[in-house]
């Protein structure tokens, strides 16, 4: 690569990321491999990455948790996100993994993404529109476990997956590099037990020990019970996006700005 200018990665990779579009074929050697690996990874982890940021924002819970800090030991930063397992209590007393997401997970969370925009009106798509395969939500997975500024931490309850609570980059320029968006989703008959609280303290947590300043988020404007938990956490508002969303049934649904610095 290095004896050809006009295919450095990084300028390959600016090229793909805004445009969306095939890479040119370059005359170099390296060309050919690289142009597969965008079209085939990238392009659609992309898109992959965007949708699945926006549709983990729902409810949050009005809960308590005493065991965060005593799982410091379980987080390991550095070349790439790996976490866990580590077992917490939720407030019925039931013991929650939290892991990262595998390949393995693939399906399920899939399965969870319908099940969950079914079940709550605060997040972007209709069930219909989950329709990333299981090799773009396995690759996603992957990109996460190789990265050392995402994570994505899944909850398990008996071997069950029951929810998730990620975080991810704002964008890749230096500018960018201190801020971090979270998203958290449940499914429904998990709320109201300090799961998603739980959660959320960890990976805030282990976003500030990867070098993050301040962690972002989106919520609908009259999801009360995300914002109350947010609050709690330590987040502000700074703004409203006035129909961020519009329903099926023709209204429309604002959208609040927070932010925490860490």
């Amino acid at each position: 690569i290095k004896k050809c200018p006009r295919c450095l990665i990084f300028r390959i990779i600016h090229l793909a990321e805004y445009s969306m579009l095939n890479v040119p074929n370059m005359k170099c050697y390296a060309s050919e491999k690289i142009s597969q690996w965008i079209d085939g990874y990238l392009i659609p982890f992309k898109a992959k990455a965007w949708m699945d940021l926006t549709d983990r924002r729902a409810a949050g819970e009005h809960v308590d948790s005493k065991n965060i800090r005593k799982n410091k030991n379980n987080w390991k930063g550095g070349m790439n996100m790996k976490f866990g397992p580590i077992e917490i209590k939720d407030k019925s007393n039931r013991t929650i993994v939290l892991r990262n997401a595998t390949p393995e997970d693939a399906e399920d969370l899939i399965t969870y993404l319908k099940v969950t925009t079914a079940e709550t009106p605060y997040l972007i798509r209709e069930p219909e529109e989950v329709v990333m395969t299981q090799e773009q939500e396995t690759a996603f997975i992957n990109n996460c476990l190789n990265s050392d500024r995402s994570l994505m931490l899944i909850a398990t309850l008996d071997g069950k997956h029951i929810g998730n609570c990620s975080f991810n980059p704002v964008g890749n320029y230096k500018r960018y590099r201190h801020r971090c968006e979270v998203a958290i989703a449940l499914y429904q008959e998990f709320c109201g037990y300090g799961i998603g609280k739980i959660m959320l303290e960890t990976v805030l947590k282990a976003a500030k020990e990867s070098g993050f300043e301040q962690a972002e988020l989106e919520v609908i404007s009259d999801n009360q019970n995300a914002i109350a938990l947010y609050e709690k956490l330590g987040f502000q508002k700074y703004g409203t996006f006035p129909d961020n969303m519009k329903y099926a049934d023709g209204h429309y649904a604002s959208a609040d700005w927070m932010m925490k610095k860490l």
